[in-house]
């Protein structure tokens, strides 16, 4: 399958499947408008963007220029971008060493780096998400979306 063919269906994907209450949630690596099409990108409202290595590619994966996605940190520092609003957050990082030890543990059965049981994966992957959930909680009257 080539590259117009999985960004065709990708596109229409993403325009119907907000109505079915299907939400992607995409990645890219290389964040230029030859990978990225105008018409995906179009069908993303919200956008999460971490460190770019140039002002065309912020401008590329928010949508808008003058963010200073280049300029992030990495490590966690990311933009949130909800019609046209930007704002600044910090991510949880976790170290590549730091999954592998997690890896290691959970492999072995033993409790957490916090000393209590690891939790499910689900219950995990909530807890991950409940700090963007907030943040999104607390703006998405004013950017004009819904949150549940």
């Amino acid at each position: 399958m080539s590259g117009r063919e999985v960004e065709h269906l990708l596109t229409r994907l993403a325009q119907r499947g907000r109505g079915a209450a299907i939400h992607l949630v995409a990645c890219t690596q290389k964040p230029t408008a030859a990978v990225i099409g105008s018409l995906v990108k179009s069908n993303f409202p919200v956008r999460l963007v971490g460190s770019v290595p140039s002002p065309e590619d912020a401008k590329v994966a928010s949508g808008l220029a003058g963010t200073g996605a280049e300029r992030l940190m990495g490590r966690g520092d990311f933009l949130l971008v909800v019609k046209g609003q930007v704002v600044r957050f910090q991510g949880a990082f976790i170290s590549e060493e730091e999954i592998r030890e997690l890896v290691a543990q959970r492999r072995r059965g033993v409790k957490g780096l916090d000393g209590h049981s690891v939790v499910c994966e689900e219950s995990a992957q909530r807890a991950l998400l409940r700090p963007l959930r907030r943040l999104v909680g607390a703006h998405g009257d004013s950017w004009g979306f819904s949150h549940g």
